[in-house]
């Protein structure tokens, strides 16, 4: 029998008759899917209506910044809390509860009449955000096992691609007409609409063999001591740091060196995630055709020769700046999806929690990334953001490569 990633902890195979018969797998994928789509939304939404946010609420630019700091910090730190949670007490009632915090917090924001108010029921949006990806990823793991859990973790990702590709129209289109209240209205009300269907439909999916040992420090210790569950976390660390250089810096550098209006630079945005919404089903293939752990590197590496084309080529022209965005969104499509499968079958009984523990590194490799890009970009030279950060990314994938439990031996039998 063959396990991903290799060892016991790895097995995927999951005693069914310990979970609620009368879930439908796929109806799960998509409820809890389709809730992460909603988190991720009230990010993306929110962002290009800034400058008027700060126009309504008379404010300064900094405290305006700081409605999406507090939103992003408490998301990354509230997802430990609720990851521990989850694989001791259960999926779903985390779920409920983290969605009933976001709903209320945004009508909250809805309401707030001043900067300070609205932080805080920002602050509050992201804790009952922070539920939703780590028991959706725990829940995936669940209730699918093999090459199901792949292509469940894929078609996860491919909704999720939709928040960078809708949400920033949807929140400029509402925004015009409404300001920011009407955005935060329709996430309350799309959230209230998603926290009652997964009060409908779903069900508990945590069996009841697996049982989370240990106090919440000893799990953490745990998952950051598994060596490859630590390659994981380093690569996705440096991957977010990446991308977010790459999506901070590319409106700068299409401005700056092309001229290019905003609808063109949102043009290549959306291309750049349309993408990588087709190219996620070219990862699920190659997994299947090579295993996981391969396909996995190969993807990231991928994604740093992508990197490494943008610092040679992308101030060349316009149409080939583009074309490499679209192109770094094929080969992200490729190294991002099976780092939460490789996780969920590494920790059956912790599954939340290693997602938590890895979500938390890439939002500090996000968190990093714009702050080393702007030293990196001093000069202006497209050729040295790049290429630093391909320098950076690739160590962490060869670093992670070469341990003793590389990729070669994280596929065994037994």
């Amino acid at each position: 029998m063959r396990y991903a990633w290799g060892g016991d902890r790895g097995m995927t195979i999951i005693n069914r008759l310990h979970v609620d018969r009368d879930m439908n797998p796929r109806v799960a994928l998509y409820l809890v899917s389709s809730s992460s789509l909603l988190s991720g939304f009230a990010q993306f939404s929110y962002n290009p209506i800034l400058p008027q946010v700060q126009q309504e609420l008379q404010t300064s630019l900094y405290w305006v910044n700081m409605t999406v700091t507090v939103f992003t910090v408490a998301m990354a730190m509230m997802q430990l809390v609720f990851g521990v949670i989850a694989d001791r007490k259960g999926r779903r009632s985390v779920l409920l509860v983290g969605m009933c915090v976001f709903v209320l917090a945004s009508f909250g924001a809805a309401i707030a009449h001043s900067v300070m108010t609205l932080i805080l029921y920002r602050m509050l949006q992201g804790v009952g955000a922070a539920a939703i990806p780590v028991v959706t990823a725990a829940v995936i793991g669940d209730l699918f096992e093999g090459d199901q859990r792949t292509k469940a973790m894929g078609n996860y990702q491919l909704i999720m691609a939709l928040s960078p590709a809708i949400g920033p129209l949807i929140g400029g289109i509402i925004g015009a007409s409404f300001g920011y209240w009407g955005i935060f209205l329709f996430i309350a009300m799309a959230g209230l609409l998603m926290l009652s269907a997964n009060f409908v439909w779903l069900k508990e999916s945590k069996s009841t063999n697996q049982k989370s040992q240990g106090s919440p420090v000893k799990r953490f210790k745990a998952v950051l001591q598994e060596r490859k569950s630590t390659a994981v976390m380093l690569i996705g660390g440096a991957q977010a740091f990446s991308s977010s250089i790459v999506m901070v810096f590319i409106p700068n550098i299409f401005h700056d060196h092309f001229a290019l209006s905003p609808a063109i630079t949102g043009l290549s945005f959306f291309l750049m995630s349309l993408s990588f919404m087709i190219s996620v089903k070219m990862a699920e293939f190659l997994e299947q055709r090579w295993g996981i752990a391969k396909s996995f590197i190969f993807g990231c590496w991928m994604n740093v020769v992508s990197l490494i084309l943008f610092s040679l080529l992308v101030a060349s022209s316009p149409s080939i700046a583009i074309m490499l965005f679209c192109f770094y969104g094929v080969t992200y499509a490729l190294a991002m999806p099976p780092a939460i499968t490789i996780l969920t079958g590494l920790f059956p009984e912790d599954r939340a929690t290693a997602v938590a523990v890895y979500n938390v590194c890439r939002n500090i490799g996000m968190a990093l990334g714009p702050l080393a890009g702007a030293m990196f970009y001093m000069t202006n030279s497209t050729f040295v953001l790049f290429g630093a950060t391909a320098l950076i990314y690739g160590v962490s994938v060869g670093f992670s490569s070469v341990t003793p439990d590389n990729v070669k031996r994280l596929q065994v039998r037994q």
